[in-house]
């Protein structure tokens, strides 16, 4: 339940509250100038408080607390069945279409301004070669980058054990990593699908 008390150190009201995420509950703490502003905001925290622990929220609602701070969308996505479903939907709607041509040249851009001596630099035409055999996989399995999940990069990884060695592979890793970072920069996916991916899963 939420509860109000003073906040001597900032002269204000401090409402304390609980999120529940299945098995865990996370402690928070929102604040208020006003008595009559922190009996609201403790109202409305209660609100959430009830929603966590029965998992159940209408859209609106969930959409309005996270814009006002009351809870993280990550939270959400724990708390709600099929809220973060529904969030990244949205967000694919919006997805710019896979130009890897694109992705390859942006990417291109960026490990000049890393390379020692950019894009003369000796190891530059290096990197720019590997990249480009991890765009070769890429294009050739996910036209639509936006498909590509985890267990795509997974396979890819288990597929290279059976023939390269595990540092060779886990040097493979890295270049995904990097590559769609930079296609979550250009929009053309949400998240990068390779992050949290590790050679010792596959």
């Amino acid at each position: 339940m939420a509860t109000l008390s003073w906040f001597k150190n900032r002269h204000c009201w401090r409402i304390n509250y609980t999120l529940t995420l299945r098995s865990r509950k996370i402690r928070r703490a929102k604040y208020a100038q006003g008595k009559p502003e922190a009996n609201l905001l403790a109202t409305q925290l209660v609100r959430v408080e009830q929603a966590t622990r029965a998992g159940m929220a209408i859209q609106q609602e969930l959409e309005e607390w996270i814009e006002r701070g009351w809870i993280e969308e990550e939270q959400a996505g724990i708390a709600f069945t099929g809220f973060a479903e529904s969030a990244q939907h949205k967000r694919r709607v919006h997805l710019q279409a896979t130009q890897y041509d694109r992705l390859l040249s942006a990417y291109g851009d960026h490990t000049a301004r890393i390379c020692k001596g950019g894009a003369l630099g000796r190891n530059y035409d290096k990197n720019m070669s590997q990249d480009r055999q991890v765009i070769a996989w890429l294009s050739e399995q996910w036209p639509n980058l936006a498909d590509l999940t985890p267990e795509g990069v997974k396979t890819r990884l288990h597929e290279m054990k059976e023939t390269y060695t595990e540092s060779s592979v886990r040097h493979f890793l890295i270049k995904p990593h990097l590559l769609l970072d930079q296609a979550v920069s250009l929009g053309m996916i949400v998240q990068n699908p390779a992050r949290g991916c590790a050679c010792a899963e596959t």
